[in-house]
């Protein structure tokens, strides 16, 4: 207790988490529950509410969390992925390419109801529509959230690695998507400029008459995941950069792991490009993330059919089969 024999305050922290929204009631991301009600919410860099957050989509969040287990949200960034015209779709391979990126959906791709039959079957050549998800090493997304792009949206807009930078001609490539830079903007580079394996955002209107994207904004997306020495933090994302088990890259933002560091459902040796994972830990002075666990996220779902035989409405579960199946708020 405190001075005045109250109970003292709890003990508060930063932590910075990306991943993507698995569920609300408050808001749900990589299994954590925040409390949004004084959260600042952003929404593809313009004011938004929580009202305008879906399942799937990928956020930034800056949250307090206490020593009681309490998290509470400070700010919300919501940013999507992809959005442009449907140019192929491959149902047997479980891909479609937008904007010249090969987009991989699977058992984790929420479907907006605005994509008919809930599933990449109702996503047909000619459609324009924003993906959601994880930018990986080849220019091949693994998409999270799938969904008809507003009728008012004309820009294109793509999220990867510059592979084949021409600084002369001023030219690079985002998967097989060429990008014109040279009347466009660019943020965040600093000294160092624009390098090929930047992880970028870039946005354009017009494509020229080779086919290449004339760019309006070029933004670098690396080391999103921000804050001062000690800051927590939480990345999830496919690996675009893998030096060696103890030096790779999440979603751009650069983790080592060390001897303490905890590896579920897999060991160091599963790591490698384009790995779907979790790394939790702390920033050190330089930004990096260092590990205190790795989790690999892998895709798989269950499916049964068969009569009920107990629910318990308090634990949240239904038995079937033999088999508990908990209900929660992802369901």
């Amino acid at each position: 207790d405190d001075a005045t024999g109250g109970t003292p305050p709890p003990a508060s922290k930063t932590r910075v988490v990306t991943g993507s929204i698995s569920g609300f009631g408050s808001v749900i991301v990589n299994g954590v529950r925040y409390d949004t009600s004084a959260a600042d919410v952003r929404i593809e860099d313009r004011a938004g509410t929580m009202s305008g957050l879906k399942v799937g989509q990928v956020v930034r969040l800056e949250a307090e969390v206490d020593d009681r287990g309490g998290a509470r949200a400070r700010n919300i960034e919501q940013h999507r992925l992809l959005q442009g015209t449907v140019q192929s779709v491959d149902a047997t391979a479980g891909t479609f390419t937008v904007a010249g990126q090969v987009v991989r959906v699977d058992d984790d791709t929420s479907y907006d109801d605005s994509i008919g039959l809930g599933s990449l079957a109702g996503v047909a050549v000619g459609d324009r529509i924003e993906v959601h998800g994880f930018s990986g090493s080849s220019g091949q997304a693994r998409a999270t959230r799938v969904e008809r792009a507003d009728a008012s949206e004309l820009e294109v807009e793509v999220t990867g690695l510059v592979t084949a930078l021409d600084t002369v001609a001023r030219r690079f490539r985002v998967g097989d998507l060429l990008v014109d830079y040279s009347t466009a903007t660019l943020e965040d580079f600093g000294s160092a400029g624009l390098r090929a394996g930047d992880l970028v955002e870039v946005k354009g209107r017009a494509f020229l008459a080779d086919g290449a994207l004339r760019a309006e904004r070029v933004e670098k997306e690396d080391d999103d995941v921000s804050g001062s020495s000690g800051t927590e933090a939480e990345v999830e994302g496919l690996v675009t950069r893998f030096a060696s088990a103890t030096d790779f890259d999440v979603a751009g933002q650069r983790v080592a792991t060390t001897s303490s560091t905890v590896f579920t459902g897999g060991t160091s040796a599963d790591l490698g490009l384009d790995v779907k994972v979790e790394a939790e830990g702390t920033l050190d002075a330089g930004g990096v993330l260092v590990a205190a666990k790795i989790e690999f996220k892998r895709s798989g779902s269950v499916r049964i059919e068969a009569g009920v035989e107990a629910v318990d409405t308090v634990a949240g579960t239904v038995r079937v089969l033999g088999l508990t199946v908990l209900v929660n708020a992802s369901t």
